[in-house]
């Protein structure tokens, strides 16, 4: 051995007694070691005659003998790095000794923190593992703290670090012995455990501190360690060699840590303890052995803890896979799935011989590749691969296809495609000619049900959703697979459906009017119609339910009505403003002069009265006029701010003269709308007129005006916004309607010209309001780009 290392320059500048110390170094190391290895091989030997599946050992031969000759190399390699770094030790104990041990602190509160971080996903068993690291971390860092070197001890105390020392490795030995023996399997609460190891740690560490006669002397400045403390060491010896043990008949156990490293480490706690037996001062070759021996040993303790929260899992998933993949190619059923980019990554054994295609010829493959490769319809196999491809929502349930399975040979095949949540998607394929006759008739009636033009369910006998058809899925934005074994109750609350019932309890023919909400959130009025489905001996084996969707016809009816109303209103508007305008024309001119012709006071007041009653008047036949016989509107590009900037002048007049602040706020990324300016001034007076009368009792009345586009909807909107005295809910429900009004003087005509204005723009009124606290109006518009939706 001198001879390996007499080349390094360590021992060519040793003094000669330096030389002779590293030799008897060496011999007692030598020897301690052949002892050890010699007990070591012995029980092995001991432990091999014992019959196997006594102990359950599983552990092959070669494993155990390469972790032996593991076990060796480190030895040699800790015994090398401390012949390098003992004259450095010597030179710098107190720095040298605090770095080991904070390298041994940092090991056990990594696995610590590794613990604590795995914790939900680990046995209580690695939660003992992680709190006893978390106490040997706090008594080491004792230790340190009061090495003799630091003089920090208290005076007459010098052995007050060892103490400290003993609590650590009595604690690891303990912890891992009760870790062999699996004596803790008790869930608690991480926070628990963690707030309890450290009061302990903590009345522990404060008694060692406190109470000097609680342990004999285990260090004395002049002769080293005393008998008491050699005591000790071996006790901690005895643990470790239990430990070790228990752990030898778990070499292959990995079920919550990865004992084949606890294992090692107990090994090398071994020996590491010896050397804590046998050192004189704080310098000797063996106390600097032990040290490193003992950041050895952390090592692997903390790699058994790591590996088994960190891989093990990955190896569970690997066993689950393994276990899910007989599973898949025992079904009777083709299974293809496919990954986030929608690659083939598995075929089952089924698939591979409806395809005629080894897995490894499948797999990667995109859902286009193999509709192309093994679908002969061109016209079906595209938009099949493009429905799979764009992540459409809806499945592809029970398709008859025919697929060419590599020797020229057409195979009916029903295919159902669904995506899955992650993402990734899952082809079924069975053949047609080995489908159930029940299989048959469901894709025979599903076929039937998709050829109604009207929504439709059918349910079984005891209500629940067995079919739906196409018209359903696409006008209630719902898919089959959310309906699909819902019963009938939990249809209606999905629908939110407002109806009498449907008849269940009662069977028979039923049909009424009601209204159902889709997954978008729109109402629909709908006839709903059910009847019972009987067999040849006339009993009730399920339901067909039917929505015709009537929301459309409604609505024209409605328009047609309103039309029929206009014209009425517009035929008697022709003859009441003539036979009104006329008198009011030569009311007002004589009132306008007997005004200028009378010097009485008197009357000019009253004449005054008669023109303010003739305006009003006036408006009324004119609002009056424009609501029945509305002009149309000339659509031209408008740019909302510039329309807005044209009026500000006239509003902010309006607005100084009613001691109203304003506000205006124009959105820079605006777009050019398609309207009538005129009209859309009206529209934007009207509103802006009922605004500041509602503030005409407000103490501090203010206005916004504002634009916004909405790339959403691309709609520019113009918001009109007040604090004043707010409108009702009931108020608001009656907006618009003709001849509503609050005001006294209002005639209900000024908002329902606004409404249809702007509704023959293809735009709409909205408001929000709070009573006391004030309105917004939003007039929303469509972009001049989706300017079909005007109607002119």
């Amino acid at each position: 051995t001198l001879k390996v290392f007499s080349g390094l320059p360590l021992f060519i500048h040793l003094p000669p007694q330096g030389s002779t110390r590293i030799l008897r170094h060496i011999v007692y190391f030598i020897v301690i070691y052949s002892r050890l290895l010699v007990h070591i091989a012995t029980g092995v030997f001991i432990l091999k005659t014992i019959p196997l599946n006594h102990l359950r050992i599983q552990t092959p031969e070669k494993p155990l003998a390469s972790i032996i000759l593991h076990y060796l190399m480190v030895l040699f390699m800790c015994w090398a790095i401390t012949a390098i770094l003992s004259p450095l030790w010597a030179l710098k104990t107190n720095i040298i000794h605090t770095g080991v041990e904070l390298i041994c602190i940092f090991i056990a509160l990594a696995a610590f923190f590794v613990v604590w971080h795995t914790y939900d996903r680990t046995s209580p068993v690695n939660h003992l593992v992680g709190f006893g690291f978390l106490m040997v971390a706090v008594f080491d860092l004792c230790h340190a703290y009061f090495f003799p070197e630091f003089n920090l001890y208290p005076p007459g105390f010098y052995d007050l670090s060892t103490r400290y020392w003993i609590l650590g490795r009595l604690a690891e030995a303990l912890v891992l012995l009760f870790t062999a023996f699996k004596l803790f399997q008790i869930n608690i609460n991480k926070w628990l455990g963690g707030l309890t190891t450290l009061a302990l740690t903590t009345g522990v560490s404060v008694l060692a501190f406190s109470q000097p006669g609680l342990l004999p002397v285990l260090f004395l400045p002049e002769s080293g360690i005393t008998p008491a403390k050699i005591a000790l060491e071996y006790l901690i010896t005895a643990l470790f060699l239990a430990g070790a043990y228990i752990m030898f008949r778990r070499l292959n156990n990995r079920e919550h840590l990865t004992y084949r490293y606890i294992f090692l480490a107990l090994l090398l706690a071994i020996p590491a303890e010896m050397c804590f037996t046998v050192f004189k001062t704080l310098t000797d070759f063996y106390k600097i052995l032990g040290h490193v021996l003992k950041i050895t040993y952390y090592y692997y303790l903390f790699r058994g803890i790591f590996v088994s929260a960190v891989t093990l899992p990955h190896a569970k998933l690997e066993t689950a896979g393994r276990y899910m993949t007989e599973i898949l190619n025992s079904i009777p059923v083709g299974i293809l799935t496919y990954d986030n980019n929608l690659k083939a990554t598995f075929a089952n054994r089924k698939a591979e011989e409806i395809l005629n295609s080894r897995v490894e010829d499948i797999r990667g493959k995109t859902a286009g590749q193999m509709f192309a490769q093994y679908v002969r319809n061109d016209e079906i196999s595209e938009p099949l691969a493009s429905q799979v491809l764009a992540g459409d929502a809806r499945p592809i349930i029970n398709k008859l296809l025919n697929i060419e399975n590599g020797c020229n040979n057409l195979l009916k095949t029903i295919v159902n495609a669904h995506r899955l949540e992650n993402g990734g998607a899952i082809i079924r394929l069975s053949e047609a000619r080995r489908e159930q006759e029940l299989e048959n008739l469901q894709l025979q009636t599903q076929t039937v049900l998709d050829s109604i033009q009207d929504m439709a369910l059918l349910l079984d006998r005891n209500s629940r959703i067995i079919m739906c058809n196409k018209i359903l899925e696409k006008e209630l934005q719902m898919n089959a697979e959310e309906l699909l074994g819902l019963d009938i109750d939990g249809f209606l609350a999905m629908t939110r459906f407002n109806g009498e019932g449907m008849g269940m309890e009662n069977p028979g023919e039923s049909c009424f009017e009601t209204t159902i909400t889709g997954a978008d959130g729109q109402t629909r009025e709908v006839v709903f119609r059910t009847a019972p489905i009987c067999n040849v001996d006339d009993e009730i084996i399920g339901y067909i339910c039917t929505c015709a969707d009537m929301t459309g016809f409604k609505k024209e009816q409605q328009r047609i009505r309103q039309r029929e109303k206009l014209a009425l209103l517009g035929q008697m508007a022709a003859g009441i403003v003539h036979e009104i305008k006329n008198p009011l024309t030569a009311i007002n001119g004589f009132n306008q002069l007997i005004m200028i012709k009378t010097t009485d006071e008197k009357i000019k007041e009253y004449a005054d009265i008669i023109q303010n009653e003739v305006v009003t008047l006036n408006k009324v036949v004119t609002d009056f006029l424009s609501f029945a016989k509305p002009r149309p509107p000339v659509f031209k590009e408008i740019i909302i701010n510039n329309l807005i900037a044209s009026l500000q002048k006239m509003l902010e007049t309006q607005m100084f003269i009613n001691g109203i602040k304003a506000d205006f706020h124009l959105d820079k990324d605006e777009v050019p709308v398609w309207a009538d300016d005129n009209q859309l001034k009206q529209v934007i007076m009207n509103i802006f007129k009922n605004a500041i009368e509602a503030t005409q009792e407000t103490t501090n009345p203010r206005l916004n005006i504002c634009t916004h586009y909405n790339k959403v909807t691309q709609e520019m909107s113009i918001s009109i916004s007040d604090n004043g005295k707010g409108i009702s809910p009931e108020e608001q429900s009656k907006l618009g309607t003709p001849f509503y009004t609050t005001k006294d003087k209002g005639t209900g005509l000024g908002l329902s010209v606004c409404y249809q204005m702007v509704k023959e723009h293809g735009g709409s009124i909205s408001l929000v309001s709070e009573i006391n606290k004030g309105t917004t109006f939003t007039i929303s518009l469509p972009a001049k780009n989706i300017k079909g939706r005007i109607t002119a």
